[in-house]
């Protein structure tokens, strides 16, 4: 059996051609030839387009060892797909059979097929007709890297040099691939390829700052992976991150800014629950697999200084009020009297503040209610939050934001009318302060 055996036949009908079959749905849509459609078909899914129709029953559950009987053959065929320029939604496909292949019968092929993939990545060929068969290479080998994870070996390390060392030359498409892939690599091999993980590091800080949006969001995935397997992330490069990440909002879109605040909001969080692993990945873990991660994270950060809630709303505060700038460079803006905040900054960090919390819990909320509700309120009585009339009305709707996200929505009712009471007393005290800030000044000048 081979994936020139598959049937194409309409509802009707028998015998119809697969050229005559339409754009089909959206994740079809480009596969213009039967040997696109053979490949998809192979994916194992339906194709389903009226008036033509491939049935599941193409493609039956097969046993493995019927699998193992024609895996050359289709191997073969699948890698030569990849030579043949495919559209996006092909080279997901063929990226997508190839994996199941491997994980399904057996990998005497896929270090053969890796080198192959590597083999067309190193080709310097830069022409728009070359670029189709790269992105699909880059395609897949990054689900074989997420879906067979340390099956690989070691030949990450050659994989990972060799999309780095491309990456300084690639054009907007292939970036983004390159990050999803890297990401994909880190995600797959976990903690085994620690040794490139400053290398993936190196290179997506730029990508986090790239002109094209759509890049940004990939290299903020890309990080938000990596903070499940380096703790270097949230220790030694704290400080650098973030503000990396004030820089990634400024001129950003919704996009953009929804994915850097996840990447912000969980840089933070793990700074606060180092000796549980990193609680990005409470949302996707097993709790067996969670106990597992505590172990190792509690060993990796064993010499690592704890950081206090304090230092960790600190960092977001600097982002809050100066975007994230060095002491030179907002000493300049200070002498000119202009804020150097950007909008989009403020609003990328007020979705930040929420991602933190979101990810902490209801009951550490319950327990740091005090502490958070002091900070954000300091945060919007602070001058620099106001230095225009404009930037006042701003800074209290971003304030506002976090309260009714953080608030309104984690915490039940006996709880709410608590903070009720925290806030109260917390600007009965500012109130305090600066009515005795104004007597004092009475008194001098009067």
């Amino acid at each position: 059996m081979n994936v020139d055996q598959v049937q194409v036949r309409s509802l009707g009908q028998s015998g119809t051609s697969a050229e005559k079959i339409p754009g089909g749905d959206e994740q079809s849509r480009g596969l213009k030839t039967i040997q696109e459609v053979q490949a998809y078909t192979v994916a194992g899914i339906a194709y389903e387009s009226y008036p033509v129709y491939i049935p599941h029953v193409c493609v039956v559950v097969l046993l493995q060892s019927d699998i193992k009987g024609c895996q050359k053959k289709l191997v073969e065929q699948l890698t030569q797909r990849i030579q043949e320029s495919p559209g996006p939604p092909t080279r997901k496909l063929i990226a997508r059979c190839l994996a199941t292949l491997f994980s399904v019968g057996d990998t005497f092929l896929l270090f053969e097929t890796v080198n192959k993939c590597n083999d067309i990545l190193k080709n310097k060929d830069d022409s728009p007709s070359f670029l189709p068969t790269r992105l699909a290479a880059i395609s897949c080998v990054g689900l074989m890297y997420e879906k067979l994870g340390r099956m690989m070996g070691r030949s990450y390390q050659e994989t990972v040099q060799i999309l780095v060392k491309s990456l300084r030359s690639a054009e907007s498409q292939t970036r983004i691939e390159i990050m999803l892939t890297l990401e994909k690599v880190c995600s797959g091999m976990g903690s085994a390829v620690s040794n490139v993980h400053k290398e993936v590091y190196k290179a997506a800080r730029p990508c986090l700052t790239d002109r094209v949006m759509a890049v940004r969001c990939a290299a903020s995935k890309c990080l938000l992976e990596m903070l499940n397997h380096a703790p270097f992330l949230y220790t030694a490069e704290l400080e650098s991150l973030a503000t990396l990440c004030f820089r990634a909002f400024d001129g950003s879109n919704y996009e953009v800014r929804c994915a850097v605040a996840k990447l912000l909001g969980a840089l933070i969080a793990c700074t606060q629950q180092p000796q549980k692993g990193n609680p990005a990945a409470l949302w996707y873990l097993e709790w067996t697999l969670f106990c597992v991660l505590v172990c190792y994270a509690a060993a990796q950060n064993k010499g690592a200084k704890p950081i206090s809630l304090e230092e960790a709303l600190g960092v977001l505060m600097s982002g809050f009020l100066r975007g994230g700038v060095g002491f030179l460079k907002g000493t300049g803006e200070m002498i000119k009297g202009s804020s150097g905040v950007n909008r989009e900054v403020r609003v990328g960090v007020t979705h930040a503040y929420v991602v933190f919390v979101q990810i902490m819990g209801g009951v550490w909320l319950e327990r740091n209610l005090t502490t958070l509700l002091t900070h954000v309120l300091d945060l919007v009585a602070n001058p620099k939050a106001a230095s225009s009339h404009v930037d006042a009305v701003y800074s209290r709707k971003c304030i506002n934001f976090i309260l009714r996200s953080v608030l309104g929505r984690m915490l039940g009712e006996k709880a709410q009318a608590s903070a009720c009471k925290e806030i109260t007393q917390i600007v009965a005290k500012q109130m305090a302060s600066i009515g005795e800030f104004n007597l004092t000044l009475f008194e001098l000048y009067f």
